[in-house]
């Protein structure tokens, strides 16, 4: 019979309970189960579950093994209770000697609860759940779950977080970011043309900025990409070719005769020579010119270089007046990037040998997207003369990257004297 009342009595504690909670503890995060008194219990949702937590209001209920449960018991000791087994046993053996005597007046029972109710054993039971209940709000007023801001000890984006509790009532500052945006670039490249941010853990320390963008050394040139973030597409691409300054060469011959010159027009290089003897005399009469102007041609891939053909053609002559005739042709074409580029032959006091040479180069995009010419000699690379004739062999050669763009001459009745004028072929860049 006592046994029967100590259940009524934790009935009408946990009853009290569920009145003042309402439906705290139903986080929604496990399934509920119901404990005595009907008062709901689940299990606890992690870290921020108002029950476990004891944010709200925790009368009574402690967050035990993962349960929120009255006066700190799991779920199965409060259905335990319920059923009124003792997990003592003692004080309820003590007074249970009468129940099982031949006493069954109801009176007499009814006096047994009264002396049960105000007995020491229920006190000690009502005495227990005040302490539990006491040492629970403690733990409640040490940690409140809010919105307020905090710092972490993480760095830069993780570093700002939230105020929060943990399962076990501890404070935290649960940090609002576990990544942020990272570049290593410049500054004043960062989201400019091609390049962009990457992302890297912050949780701790800073983790690798993986997935960034960063300027590129030079830009694509075959795209309309600013590969090197500085806004402008293209820059440092060729973008024309032009010729420096004119280079006159020793040259070869006497000092006779009056001096005379045949230059191709500005931007434009020798490409053709006719070299002209005088079969009666035996000696060089002079030379005539074919020019051409470079154009730098752009692909979708590499570069290439056109050459337009200059006018009159030739575009210059220069002979002696005795019986000039045309005895040999040096072409090298308009095809590609050549140029002529030497000459070569025999002088004394005139000049008794004469041919001029082709040289060709690539027109290959270096990985700083700049173009270097060096032109190799191809072709015929003899000269005319006699079988008798006298004189010393001379070869006045343009530097690798120069082209030869006109000649310097002493003519008379012959040609005395000639001096090849290089120039270097450049690039201009965007």
């Amino acid at each position: 019979m006592k046994r029967a009342l100590t259940g009524v009595a934790v009935l009408g504690v946990v009853a009290s309970l569920a009145a003042g909670c309402g439906s705290l503890g139903m986080s929604g995060t496990g399934p509920s189960e119901n404990v005595e008194g009907g008062h709901p219990s689940t299990a606890c949702g992690g870290s921020g579950d108002p029950c476990c937590n004891q944010t709200a209001c925790n009368a009574g209920l402690l967050c035990t093994a993962g349960i929120c449960s009255p006066t700190g018991t799991s779920a199965d000791d409060a259905t335990v209770d319920s059923n009124g087994d003792s997990s003592t046993g003692t004080p309820d053996d003590a007074t249970a000697g009468p129940e099982s005597g031949s006493d069954t007046d109801a009176d007499t029972a009814d006096t047994g609860v009264s002396v049960v109710d105000s007995g020491t054993p229920a006190d000690a039971s009502v005495t227990d759940a005040s302490v539990k209940d006491a040492s629970v709000k403690d733990a409640a007023a040490l940690c409140v779950a809010s919105a307020a801001a905090c710092m972490t000890t993480n760095p830069g984006a993780c570093g700002p977080g939230t105020s929060e509790c943990t399962d076990a009532g501890a404070a935290v500052c649960r940090p609002a970011h576990t990544t942020q945006a990272c570049y290593t670039g410049a500054a004043s490249t960062r989201s400019v043309g091609s390049c962009k941010d990457g992302m890297q853990s912050c949780i701790g320390a800073l983790g690798t900025c993986t997935g960034q963008v960063i300027p590129a050394a030079h830009d694509n040139c075959f795209t309309a990409t600013d590969n090197d973030c500085n806004g402008a597409t293209g820059n440092g691409c060729p973008q024309a070719l032009t010729l420096g300054a004119d280079r006159t060469l020793t040259g070869a011959g006497g000092s006779g005769g009056a001096a005379s010159t045949v230059h191709c027009p500005k931007g434009a290089f020798v490409t053709r020579v006719d070299s002209w003897f005088d079969d009666l005399d035996e000696h060089v009469s002079g030379v005539s010119i074919y020019c051409a102007a470079p154009a730098l041609v752009q692909g979708t891939a590499s570069y290439s270089v056109k050459l337009t053909a200059s006018t009159p053609a030739p575009f210059q002559k220069t002979t002696g007046t005795r019986a000039p005739t045309n005895e040999r042709t040096d072409d090298c074409g308009t095809t590609g990037l050549t140029a002529i580029t030497s000459t070569v032959g025999l002088a004394d006091n005139n000049i008794e040998g004469l041919g001029h040479h082709c040289g060709t180069s690539a027109v290959t995009l270096q990985a700083d997207n700049t173009i270097a010419f060096n032109f190799a000699t191809t072709g015929d690379t003899s000269y005319n003369t006699w079988s008798d004739s006298t004189g010393t062999f001379f070869d006045q050669a343009c530097n690798p990257g120069e082209v030869i763009v006109g000649f310097t001459l002493r003519t008379g009745l012959w040609l005395f004297n000639i001096k090849p004028i290089c120039a270097a072929l450049q690039v201009t860049y965007k």
